[in-house]
């Protein structure tokens, strides 16, 4: 293919030629004069068409790609549009004049600017000659975020594409505070969160490592895991999906709160969302037990493959956002725990009406961007002044989470707020399975040191029904939910596949009590003479 600019200045002298002169003067979204382009048909191969339109689509932040799908930058809401062959017929004339030649190959001939047609605006939407040449994107960003350079550095990122990374960064007008200080930064923080309920210091630690992980992420690597966030409330109106909200309206200007979809429906929302590179994601108000492996896999996931809506075509994007769940005292599931830290708010009136909250915190307030500006200035001097000291870690580490761990929580520790991966003990939330088989086994364990006994299947669901046991344990067959106990008060087939692959898989494992026994769960033999021995070690 000929130079893009030659080629444009021959198209140009051909049109001056064939008498076309009001073209002259036509303008670019961006200022500038439009080259022509001749569209496809007789003489003319779709080829070239698609190969000279995807030198000026790929200009100056005009169309990117999200894996092979090219997107648009949608500016006002900050996130990307995937681009339709419809959509693309006027889009390109923001950028490009199409035309093609009239008559035959005498001096009569003429030029006629033409729109393109559907078939063929969608044959160069999926053009690989358009896709390859598309600059790619990984993230957008809602307003100028702290970015980690490839050289070390920690700088804000500027409005426009950053190459290096593929991060596009909105122009959200919001102007930092370069001078404001470590003090006055915790400060203005503190004053914000002083009206939520906290019970401790690590919940707090937790609500502010959540903002953030909103606010660093252009400081990990793309490969590195973020973990979720659940906020519970003991009541309604605790403030748990405001406090929520203050980590996601202060860096992306707004929040689109959802209820937690119905399980076959939850894959198709996650899919959507990563396509669209949204950095948040928040189900609130979820009612009963937080579990779904859609989600666990959604946390734990650097890259995310999924399908187009209604297409049977697969994409794999990068997994920007960050997971939120609120609701009122609920439990987890074992893995949704291992991959979320909880803030805990504990409302003291029994009546959430007696509660005096002496000023108003909405989204309006937090969308403002005076407010903005104060907040992320805040979070910018936060960070500097952990820069500036060497990057502490902080003294914890989440498995699967170091990175994250290792830069956001030490961000947080280094600014005073306690470690946000302090061991949580809360009733209800965590590995509740875990816990029950530590008071299982207690009750099974021999009284001396060096000795075992032995159990039998039957026996050990006595003891499951007696103590009150695994409540809240759920049996599931394919993707159906089954009932653990009949009617009357006896295991069921579901049950007792449900508690013996349970307890198999704590075979061999070495559980320490509180009072400092070390108990081995051993599981000898198959069916009906499997016996579960609990041997005491020294």
């Amino acid at each position: 293919m000929a130079d893009a600019d030659e080629q444009t200045k021959k198209l140009m002298r051909l049109a001056e030629e064939a008498g076309l002169i009001e073209i002259k003067g036509l303008e670019n979204a961006s200022g500038g004069t439009r080259p022509l382009i001749r569209i496809p048909g007789d003489n003319r191969e779709l080829i070239n068409f698609c190969r000279e339109c995807a030198v000026e689509l790929a200009k100056d932040d005009r169309l990117f790609r999200r894996d092979r799908t090219p997107v648009a930058v949608n500016h006002e809401k900050a996130r990307l549009d995937m681009m339709t062959g419809r959509a693309l017929r006027s889009f390109a004339q923001r950028h490009i004049q199409f035309f093609r030649f009239k008559g035959g190959q005498d001096e009569k001939t003429v030029t006629i600017l033409k729109n393109i047609a559907a078939e063929t605006a969608a044959a160069l939407l999926e053009s690989w000659d358009l896709i390859d040449r598309l600059p790619e994107i990984h993230r957008i960003n809602p307003t100028r975020l702290p970015i980690m350079r490839d050289d070390g550095r920690v700088d804000l990122l500027k409005p426009g594409y950053f190459a290096e990374q593929g991060i596009y960064t909105v122009d959200a007008g919001i102007e930092y505070d370069e001078t404001m200080t470590r003090e006055q930064a915790k400060a203005l923080l503190d004053d914000r969160l002083k009206d939520f309920p906290f019970p401790d210091e690590r919940s707090k630690a937790v609500a502010v490592a959540a903002m953030f992980t909103m606010f660093c992420a252009g400081l990990l690597n793309k490969r590195s895991l973020r973990p979720g966030f659940i906020y519970r409330g003991n009541a309604p109106g605790a403030g748990k999906t405001l406090l929520c909200k203050f980590a996601i309206i202060t860096i992306a200007g707004s929040c689109a709160v959802r209820t937690m979809p119905r399980r076959d429906e939850t894959r198709k929302v996650l899919d959507s969302l990563a396509i669209e590179a949204s950095i948040y994601i928040l189900f609130d108000n979820v009612r009963g037990k937080i579990a779904s492996e859609d989600i666990e896999a959604f946390i734990t996931s650097p890259q995310w493959n999924g399908r187009y809506l209604g297409e049977s075509k697969p994409f794999c994007v990068d997994n920007v956002a960050t997971m939120f769940l609120t609701g009122n005292q609920s439990s987890t599931s074992p893995d949704i725990a291992d991959r979320c830290l909880f803030v805990e708010l504990f409302v003291e009136e029994a009546d959430n009406r007696d509660r005096v909250i002496p000023r108003l915190i909405d989204d309006n307030f937090l969308a403002d961007n005076k407010q903005r500006a104060e907040m992320l200035s805040a979070m910018w001097a936060l960070v500097r002044s952990w820069d500036g000291i060497g990057r502490p870690r902080g003294p914890t580490i989440m498995p699967r989470f170091e990175q994250w761990s290792q830069i956001v929580a030490g961000i947080v520790y280094a600014s005073g707020y306690g470690d946000p991966l302090a061991r949580a003990v809360i009733p209800g939330a965590g590995d509740v399975e875990l816990r029950d088989m530590y008071a299982l086994i207690a009750l099974l364990a021999p009284d001396e040191v060096g000795t075992q006994e032995p159990w039998e299947f039957s026996h050990i669901i006595e003891q499951i029904k007696e103590k009150g046991l695994f409540e809240d344990a759920e049996a599931w067959v394919g993707r159906q939910q089954k009932d653990i106990w009949e009617k009357d008060g006896s295991l069921s087939t579901a049950g007792r596949s449900f508690f013996g692959k349970m307890l198999a898989s704590y075979h061999e494992r070495l559980f320490r009590s509180d009072d400092g026994r070390r108990l081995r769960l051993v599981v000898q033999g198959k069916g009906n003479s499997r016996r579960y021995v609990v041997a005491r070690e020294a």
